[in-house]
This record gives structure tokens, sequence and C-alpha cells, in this order.
């Protein structure tokens, strides 16, 4: 309130598409193009599975990653 008034803004928004709702070809291909997952990020086998963390990972997998690790570094080199 201001001089005893209260203020009253007015603000405006656009649609950017005609279409209410998300573009499921956009949100597929931002996705696919900039999410990021680590080499050792667990794969679970149940999708809904959100609780799945580093203990999922097994020794084989670990190792499997490192040595594949080591041959992109002696490539480099």
């Amino acid at each position: 309130m201001a001089n005893g008034k209260p203020i009253c803004r007015c603000h405006a928004h656009m649609h950017t598409s005609a279409q209410p709702g998300i573009n499921i070809d956009v949100a597929a291909d931002l996705e696919a193009n900039f999410v990021w997952a680590p080499p050792l990020a667990p794969q679970t086998q149940n999708i809904d599975d959100d609780l799945a963390g580093p203990e999922s990972i097994s020794l084989d997998e670990i190792n499997a990653v490192f040595a594949l690790l080591e041959c992109e570094k002696e490539a480099m080199e």
C-alpha cells in the first residue's frame, strides 16, 4: 500500500504455442542432447526406482568403466 491506497500492478504474458501443454518431441530431444549421465551412474532395471543409489553398481561394472577410461587415456597419449 502506498499512501493508503493498494498498489495494483498489471502484467502480461504471451503464449508461444497455439496448443497448450508440452511438445513431447522437443522435450525428448532436449533430454537426449542436454542430460549427461556420469559413467558410474547406476542403471536400474526398474525405471520407477528413484531411490537406486551407488550400492546398485557392481564391482564388475566399476572395473569395466575404469578399464574403458584407461583405454581412452592411452588412446589420447
